[in-house]
């Protein structure tokens, strides 16, 4: 007796595995025993014929659009994979904030003040000398030559330690002769902006201030803030 489609109905030739009927393409499973007080042999080929079909249909169908591809991707993403993927990305963030601390650079970096002010004591002649936290001295040795040759007076008349300049919280002072050891004034006194300070307190000082060293009118210096 001819087999037949249970599908569609039609013959099955020899030798052949599928229906070739359009449309239907039932796969004949030669080697399965249909138990006529059982379905399973049956049911089981069913559902593999529905598989094929279904792929069949799938591989017939024209390539999906970008916008379309991209529409059904997003749909399919499960909100736990969005949560989960935030908290990756929140762990990252701290791993990363706790390395810039240990090197020192990064959202935690020391901020430096740019904008800081800077003294600069331009002595007679050109040289510049910062003038920082610590008290500096200034005296006969920083402008014997310029007083000698340049003015044609005696060295001799500024005093070794002529003045103290120095920073003190963000602002400038000068004292006559103020060292570390005594706070004597020097010999022939000290002069900013043609006015003595000798035997006076500290003063303070302001960008373009004159300072004369030893009552010489041609031995002055500039203070500068930049």
């Amino acid at each position: 007796m001819t087999e037949q489609c249970p599908m569609c109905g039609k013959e099955r030739a020899d030798g052949q595995d599928y229906c070739l009927t359009s449309g239907c393409g039932w796969h004949f499973a030669s080697d399965i025993i249909v138990d006529p007080q059982s379905e399973h042999s049956y049911i089981q080929s069913e559902e593999k014929w529905e598989e094929n079909k279904k792929e069949m249909q799938k591989e017939q169908e024209p390539p999906k659009s970008e916008p379309e591809f991209f529409k059904e991707r997003d749909e399919k993403v499960d909100d736990d994979s969005f949560v989960q993927s935030e908290s990756q990305w929140e762990k990252e963030r701290k791993e990363m904030e706790a390395e810039s601390e240990s090197t020192g650079s990064g959202y935690n970096a020391q901020i430096v003040d740019v904008n800081e002010s800077q003294g600069i004591l331009v002595l007679p002649g050109g040289k510049e000398i910062p003038v920082k936290d610590n008290p500096i001295t200034v005296g006969r040795n920083d402008v014997s030559e310029h007083v000698e040759f340049k003015i044609g007076e005696d060295p001799r008349k500024v005093s070794n330690q002529q003045f103290t300049v120095w920073r003190e919280s963000g602002q400038y002072f000068i004292e006559d002769r103020k060292t570390s050891v005594q706070t004597k004034q020097s010999t022939n006194g000290t002069k900013v902006n043609g006015e003595n300070i000798s035997g006076e307190l500290k003063k303070e000082l302001h960008d373009s201030d004159k300072i004369e060293f030893a009552c010489i009118s041609g031995c002055i210096a500039t203070f500068q803030v930049k």
